[in-house]
């Protein structure tokens, strides 16, 4: 039986203006705090020949931000392109969004239904573990956003200015974020 060092994820995702990046940053140092060994990599910014073959690895985790109800076009351009390799491939597979609605506790199975289960169905894969979780709003200086979606931001932003710090409300559970690490982590070595 293999030990769980042995084991190796990887992790892709796409991301708009960085909160599903931390989030994929969080999951990869999760995995690393039981010895296993992660690669992560933003679909944005290398090629889907450039990535390795996913049967490398014992568990694969896929995440994208939520922008208009869309996902990132280069995580949904990878699924369609590689979802006769991820149908047939024999390790388990996790698939994850950011966005703000998430966070909304009366909209949450909603948000999963329409942004996760609907589309992964339609594309006709399965997946292990799905989750959805909130987003962050970054109108800070730092901030990816452009001044366009800045403008808009600010709009949802005022009805949390209490929660707002140094410009930015974070609507992530982080809680549900490590909960998911750890079910993920249940899966690849059971």
């Amino acid at each position: 039986m293999n030990k769980i060092t042995d084991k190796k994820v990887l992790i892709l995702y796409g991301t708009r203006f960085g909160a599903t990046e931390e989030v994929a940053e969080k999951l990869k140092e999760m995995f690393e705090k039981k010895e296993i060994k992660t690669d992560i990599f933003d679909l944005k910014k290398v090629k889907n020949k450039n990535l390795p073959k996913i049967n490398n690895y014992d568990g694969v985790v896929i995440g994208t931000g939520i922008k208009m109800s869309m996902w990132v076009k280069e995580v949904k351009n990878y699924l369609n392109k590689e979802k006769e390799k991820l149908k047939q491939y024999s390790g388990k597979k996790a698939f994850f969004i950011s966005s703000a609605f998430a966070a909304q506790q009366e909209r949450y199975d909603e948000i999963k239904k329409q942004y996760i289960i609907e589309r992964i169905e339609k594309l006709g894969l399965e997946f292990q573990l799905i989750e959805a979780f909130g987003g962050k709003l970054d109108l800070s200086d730092n901030s990816r956003m452009g001044w366009l979606d800045k403008k808009i931001a600010s709009v949802v932003a005022k009805e949390h200015e209490p929660d707002m710090k140094n410009n930015i409300v974070d609507f992530r559970d982080w809680k549900k974020v490590e909960k998911f690490a750890n079910d993920f982590i249940e899966l690849i070595i059971a």
